[in-house]
This record gives structure tokens, sequence and C-alpha cells, in this order.
């Protein structure tokens, strides 16, 4: 493996363009994972419009960085029972970075097309167990109906 990670225009763009394809509407890429002991792990992400992360925390351990690099996202705060108790707009002119406290329900709601972030993660990343999705939110599988209203509904109580 080499020791240096390059990351260009062309790698990103062909991210955002799978993300517009992608019927979850964003696409992730791992660029460094932390399962052997670097850290933090490192990705970037791709979101559309109408694109729904569950809300989510990470263990204790494991905060969330997230830096902008195109477009803007409102990061939505809550808490145990999913009241929401904080929200930014990320964007490279308005909260250009964002550190989340590990054991903190967090999502992210698009606001523009074709949104890329820099995602850091300081736990250990195994992609089956740092995210507790919260119960209190529609999964992903559920359907886009029930997800639209929810997504809806976070739009309105944080405009």
């Amino acid at each position: 493996m080499k020791p240096e990670i390059i990351i260009n225009a062309e790698t990103l763009e062909r991210l955002v363009k799978r993300s517009r394809t992608n019927p979850r509407k964003r696409e992730l890429e791992l660029f460094r994972s932390s399962e052997n002991g670097i850290i933090p792990a490192m990705m970037f992400n791709s979101l559309q419009l109408g694109s729904y992360v569950q809300p989510h925390k990470h263990p204790k351990d494991g905060r969330e960085i997230v830096i902008p690099y195109r477009g803007s996202v409102r990061t939505i705060l809550f808490d145990e029972e999913g009241k929401i108790i904080g929200h930014y707009d990320i964007s490279r002119e308005k909260v250009a970075f964002i550190e989340l406290p590990g054991d903190t329900y967090h999502g992210y709601l698009a606001l523009e097309p074709d949104f890329l972030m820099c995602e850091m993660y300081t736990g250990i990343y195994n992609p089956n167990t740092y995210k507790n999705f919260a119960k209190w939110a529609p999964s992903e599988s559920d359907s886009e109906e029930i997800k639209n209203a929810f997504l809806e509904e976070l739009l309105r109580k944080t405009s």
C-alpha cells in the first residue's frame, strides 16, 4: 500500500456522477479505513437533493469531522428522543468545518445538488458497527413517501 493518499478532481467528479444515478441519491468512497489502526478514517460523500441519511450516532469514542468541498448541506442534531437540538448549514462559505462528538444523533439534508464533503471519523471504522441508527426516524428502506414526509418536516422545523 502506498503511504500517500491522493484524491484529484477527476476522482471526486466520478463520485458525484455516481451519486446522481444511485437510488439512494448519494455515494460514499472510503479512502482510508481505521480498521488497520490508522486514525482518522477518511471518506468523501456526495449527496443529491432529496437524499436521506437516516439520523444516527457513533460510539462515544468516535467523532465525525465534516469539511464541505462543494455545495451545502444541513446538519441536524437530535436528542435521544428525536427532538431537534440544533442545526447548521455546512458550506465553504458558511460553516466550513464541523466536528460532531460521539454519542450524538445527527443527520444530513442536501440543500443543493452535487453536494460533496470530506468526512473523517476518529474511531475505528467498521461499516457494520460505527453507526447506531435512530429508531424514531424512518429507515432508509422505508417508502419514499415516508422518508420524504420526514425530510419535509425536518426542513420546515429548521428553516
